[in-house]
């Protein structure tokens, strides 16, 4: 099972403080890009298209903002720890934070010059600085810090900055820009760089408890097959697929072309498939996984064993003073 998870991601629990027994109300924070994003995009005036049927279609009978055809890992991990589907930042009217806030972006990158349009992540960070400052104004300096320090803090991005790095634009089926292995290493320590800043000033605000969903497999994702037409998984992914009860481990539920690895998906006057059952798929559209992916991954995150995630699974992080 710990092996299956580096098709999808895996969870890296950092953590202080003791364990303890019992379920306490903790207020969740979620950064990251479009397998995080329950919204933010509908709302932030960069251009970008609305959502639209089949995305949303399976939980909430409706677009929801949410790059799946339901909920996403950050929904499925608010339930188990008791609380309401955290809802996106720039949603209108949300002022509430005790439950925390979603400042995800779909397309958004840690770089900022990955993709300016998109909410970056300095520019999530400075939202939930914005949320400090309405906590403190709210609940007052002291329950605002004890609320911040009690709160986990999920981080899912990066991999549109490295999709963008030697490779092609969606739609041209050109072959990767070859890149040295010293760029590929600068590169990477940018990246890493900038996360770790913002996670240090998290950090400095009073957060304690931090979640890290590492990269997905780009390589594996139907848009990837598109654009190269070359099979990168391996015998122990399939094996995966048929044990976790998927049928469809290549090909996405929704889209178009070879593998369904084009971003047409639910796109007014253009034509694509969709799969009658989402469920028996790991990948919703070209990108991004389904809710049953999601759903299943979600319950080795909050409750898997160490080969999982390490050092402690999400339950003990929530469950922490």
């Amino acid at each position: 099972m710990g092996r299956s998870t580096a098709v999808i991601g895996t969870f890296i629990a950092l953590w202080a403080g003791l364990v303890v027994q019992g379920q306490c109300h903790t207020p969740f924070f979620i950064f990251g890009d479009s397998l995080l994003d329950a919204g933010n995009n509908q709302y932030f005036n960069s251009g970008t298209p609305k959502s639209s049927l089949p995305y949303g279609e399976t939980f909430f009978k409706r677009p929801s903002g949410r790059s799946c055809d339901g909920r996403i890992v950050a929904d499925f991990l608010a339930e188990y720890a008791n609380l309401p589907l955290i809802r996106p930042y720039l949603e209108p009217g949300f002022s509430n934070y005790s439950d925390g806030a979603n400042f995800a972006s779909a397309g958004a990158g840690i770089l900022p010059e990955t993709n300016p349009r998109m909410i970056h992540l300095k520019m999530q960070l400075s939202y939930f600085e914005e949320v400090q400052k309405k906590l403190k104004q709210q609940e007052g300096e002291q329950k605002a810090q004890e609320l911040l320090s009690k709160a986990v803090y999920l981080f899912s991005m990066g991999g549109n900055d490295y999709m963008n790095v030697g490779m092609p634009k969606f739609g041209n089926t050109m072959p990767p820009v070859v890149l040295t292995a010293s760029y590929k290493k600068q590169y990477v320590t940018i990246v890493l760089s900038n996360l770790t800043s913002v996670v240090k000033k998290v950090y400095a605000m009073g957060g304690r408890k931090f979640i890290f969903q590492t990269v997905g497999p780009l390589g594996c994702m139907p848009v990837s097959r598109y654009m190269f037409i070359y099979i990168l998984f391996t015998v122990m992914f399939f094996n995966a697929v048929e044990t976790l009860g998927f049928k469809e481990g290549r090909t996405a539920c929704c889209g178009s072309g070879n593998f369904n690895g084009q971003f047409t998906c639910g796109k007014n006057g253009t034509a694509y498939n969709l799969c009658s059952d989402p469920s028996q798929y790991v990948w919703f559209d070209a990108a991004h996984p389904t809710e049953s992916a999601n759903k299943h991954l979600t319950s080795l995150f909050w409750s898997g064993p160490l080969k999982v995630v390490w050092p402690y699974n999400a339950k003990a992080l929530f469950q922490m003073p």
